[in-house]
């Protein structure tokens, strides 16, 4: 993946010395922004399960791309190259390993939020694969995270903005997860909802504000993605030969045929 244009223009980029980082700003992003953050939360819960992923893998690349220079850590970068193709279809994401290695949060001012968007990619994965309902509130620690993080606050905020705003119109979510919630407890704990057939978001989308949604274009682009993909290096893909055992319909890293 290439540091996307729209970072480079909107100067993104931050520094070890340009946030501050302990115990308790860590706590505070991974526990009580959860409760904080009911707006956010009822935006997320607008999308469609492969928006929410999307998001997720955009908002990590917010985080990534600030910090890449300052650590030598590859788990995140694979995990978010991971996300972006299993939108294309869960097949390709292997379910069984998590993003995280160490299950103890490291209080480095660089490795600590890198850690934690592990951990929380690792819990929207887990969701996602299982077609759980409630896959929003990670979402809110990734996002409190990456403002805290970038140096450019005003301008992650309108970015994040209009992605929930074109999100919310172009692939919205086709259920009410609070009726859901109160309708059948049992229903929304068991998480059974199939996504496959939600529309497939290239990662482009997320960071040209004025992409227009065409199929066919759709199709060129993810195969461009999919191309520079080595699911050989990253360890969370399948190879193709596990995939078609799996039951993937069609060619593996071939989108379209």
């Amino acid at each position: 993946m290439e540091v996307p244009v729209f970072f480079k223009n909107n100067n993104v980029f931050s520094s070890v010395s340009g946030y501050k980082w302990d115990k308790q700003i860590s706590t505070y992003i991974s526990v009580e922004s959860k409760y904080e953050n009911e707006k956010l939360e009822k935006a997320f819960d607008l999308l469609s399960h492969k928006a929410k992923i999307g998001l997720a893998a955009a908002i990590s690349e917010w985080i990534y791309w600030c910090l890449h220079s300052e650590s030598k850590n590859k788990s995140i970068y694979y995990a978010i190259e991971s996300l972006w193709v299993s939108i294309i279809d869960k097949n390709y994401i292997v379910n069984d390993v998590n993003f995280i290695e160490e299950e103890i949060e490291p209080q480095d001012r660089v490795e600590g939020p890198i850690w934690r968007v592990l951990f929380c990619l690792t819990i929207l994965k887990r969701h996602y694969l299982k077609g759980a309902y409630p896959m929003g509130v990670d979402l809110i620690t990734l996002t409190i995270l990456a403002r805290h993080i970038t140096n450019n606050n005003e301008c992650f905020d309108k970015w994040i903005a209009n992605c929930l705003l074109r999100l919310s119109q172009d692939f919205p979510a086709r259920y009410n997860r609070v009726e859901i919630k109160k309708e059948n407890l049992k229903e929304y704990k068991k998480g059974v909802y199939d996504s496959f057939d939600e529309l497939v978001i290239p990662r482009d989308f997320f960071f040209e504000e004025s992409f227009v949604y065409d199929s066919e274009s759709v199709v060129s682009l993810i195969n461009i993605f999919l191309k520079e993909v080595s699911y050989q290096s990253n360890p969370y893909l399948n190879s193709p030969d596990i995939m078609l055992v799996g039951g993937f319909k069609g060619t593996p890293y071939k989108y379209g045929s």
